[in-house]
């Protein structure tokens, strides 16, 4: 992650690319401050995004996470793979975006 420039680095995505992300000032923002909070004593080599015990977050601690901040929000939520899901972030940003 290059906090200085706003570029997220996507490491082994899918077909086991590397990307490079461009983040808008304010999520760039967010990092920042959370790399202050979080990462008191990381190096560079460790993960962006980690718990309190500094091991990286899994896809299951994002799901239950979201899970949890559907259910504050009043959202239902068909099961697994039925929606609301994260992926389905991603497609609401690019549709915006391109709005």
């Amino acid at each position: 992650m290059n906090l200085q420039d706003g570029i997220l680095e996507v490491k082994n995505s899918k077909f086991g690319k590397d990307r490079l992300v461009p983040m808008s000032e304010s999520v760039t923002t967010c990092c920042r401050q959370y790399f202050q909070v979080m990462h008191r004593h990381s190096s560079s080599e460790d993960y962006f995004f980690i718990k309190a015990d500094r091991n990286p977050i899994t896809r299951d601690n994002v799901y239950r996470r979201f899970r949890e901040i559907l259910w504050e929000s009043g959202i239902s939520h068909g099961g697994k793979g039925n929606g609301p899901r994260v992926h389905d972030l991603r497609h609401t940003f690019a549709v915006h975006t391109l709005k």
